[in-house]
């Protein structure tokens, strides 16, 4: 292994582990103001939603914008918790992530009044 790509991987280990220390603090934060979350909901793309939308001989990872277009289409759900559909909203926190080849993944904390 060449140096630049050494420097490279150190570089993008030490961003990673900053940002993962800030996104931490940032949740310690909302559940010393919130206490605990009601709700952790967690979800990615169902590949048999997309794979209805593209050409045959493709595969879901082919077509990051349908992937993308199907995940927002789930994330909605925040809208209907928002309308009080499982009771009446105080907050939530979601955390966006890109797993292999572009899939996006999301985990979301909520809390609903008592």
């Amino acid at each position: 292994m060449n140096s630049n790509a050494l420097k490279y991987i150190l570089q993008y280990i030490r961003k990673s582990t900053n940002s993962t220390c800030s996104d931490a603090m940032a949740l310690v934060r909302f559940i010393r103001v919130y206490g605990n979350s009601d709700f952790f909901i967690t979800f990615n793309v169902d590949y048999r939603e997309a794979k209805a939308e593209i050409e045959p001989g493709q595969k879901p990872y082919d077509r990051p914008d349908i992937l993308c277009r199907v995940f927002n289409q789930k994330n909605e759900f925040l809208k209907d918790i928002k309308r009080k559909v499982l009771g009446k909203y105080k907050a939530h926190v979601s955390v966006i992530e890109f797993q292999k080849r572009g899939a996006p993944h999301a985990h979301t904390l909520v809390w609903l009044e008592d």
